[in-house]
């Protein structure tokens, strides 16, 4: 879907596509559709060949409301063989092999989730009572961890993706995100 538009397949489209609308339309895909986007890619063809027991274990999106930056959207696979993660970010063109040793990861085998990507959006506003600017969101372990930047306000939301139980939500100290070294 995405990738014949990347690939400058899009003259059956009636609307032209700029940067700014291709990644509205990405921002609009759930997980799966990610997922499934990556799957008929040439670098996963290549990295499963690699890695044929690696699986699905996290994603890691950042999602901007600040046109020059863009939103990310990064699948990450676990190499049980050596204890590694692998990277596919979007337009998943290649894999980023990652040093840093994992011991075990749990493997996210349903993708058919009550609250996905495209809820995020909507679901950080009306629990956290507000807009923002940066919402960077994990999804692991059945958890989405989601970090919310507006301005000088942070606040945080943990959400169960398959049960859509509110984990924690509130402010984040700024203690929490900095430290301090002691003379």
């Amino acid at each position: 879907m995405i990738q014949n538009l990347i690939l400058g397949q899009i003259s059956d489209l009636a609307l032209p596509i700029s940067l700014k609308n291709l990644y509205f339309l990405i921002s609009s895909m759930k997980l799966k559709e990610l997922m499934q986007e990556l799957e008929v890619t040439q670098s996963y063809e290549e990295f499963k060949e690699q890695y044929p027991h690696s699986f699905l274990t996290a994603g890691f999106f950042i999602l901007s409301q600040d046109e020059k930056e863009g939103d990310k959207f990064q699948l990450d696979f676990f190499i049980p063989k050596e204890n590694k993660i692998a990277s596919f970010e979007y337009p998943f063109t290649n894999f980023k092999l990652h040093e840093d040793e994992i011991r075990e990861a749990k493997e996210m085998s349903n993708l058919d989730l009550k609250v996905d990507l495209t809820d995020i959006k909507q679901i950080t506003k009306k629990v956290l009572g507000q807009e923002f600017t940066k919402i960077i969101a994990i999804m692991q372990n059945e958890v989405w961890n989601m970090t919310c930047l507006s301005g000088i306000t942070i606040k945080r939301m943990k959400i169960n993706a398959y049960t859509q139980e509110i984990i924690e939500a509130g402010d984040l100290a700024l203690n929490d995100v900095m430290r301090f070294k002691k003379k």
